[in-house]
């Protein structure tokens, strides 16, 4: 167990796929790969996110998890957009409590332990015709 952690602990990323998993127990000799994933579901080590996606070790790792990273991860393609971009830039008071985004895929929503993501499906046109530059050091998408 201490190896995966090991090397768990220097991938690049907290979110990781169930291919890669699988790959990583497969290097470290681990047989029943399957098994040994829904063991390190119940002992808290991985949290899943969706099918086959999982975040590493949410309580013992310092690493902040970011929300935008996890809606562009959970269906991609997507952009972060709609209430929790205007609350995200300071344009409406309220407080937001799911993460919007837009994709071209059919509209979808996964409620995780780290929130609830909703995704809302718009013609390919719209994304495609987008033009993205950077004004004080944000990202901006307009049409």
């Amino acid at each position: 167990m201490r190896e995966l952690e090991r090397v768990l602990d220097t991938y690049p990323s907290r979110i990781i796929e169930h291919a890669t998993l699988s790959s990583i127990l497969e290097n470290l000799a681990y047989k029943r790969i399957n098994d040994k994933i829904v063991q390190l579901k119940n002992k808290s080590i991985l949290t899943p996110l969706k099918s086959g996606l999982y975040v590493y070790n949410p309580l013992c790792n310092n690493t902040l998890l970011s929300k935008e990273i996890i809606a562009n991860i959970l269906l991609g393609p997507s952009y972060v957009s709609l209430d929790f971009a205007l609350w995200f830039h300071g344009l409406i008071p309220e407080s937001v409590y799911k993460i919007t985004s837009i994709s071209t895929k059919r509209s979808k929503s996964f409620d995780t332990p780290y929130g609830v993501f909703s995704y809302i499906q718009i013609k390919k046109e719209f994304i495609s015709s987008m033009k993205f530059y950077r004004k004080q050091n944000q990202l901006l998408g307009v049409r």
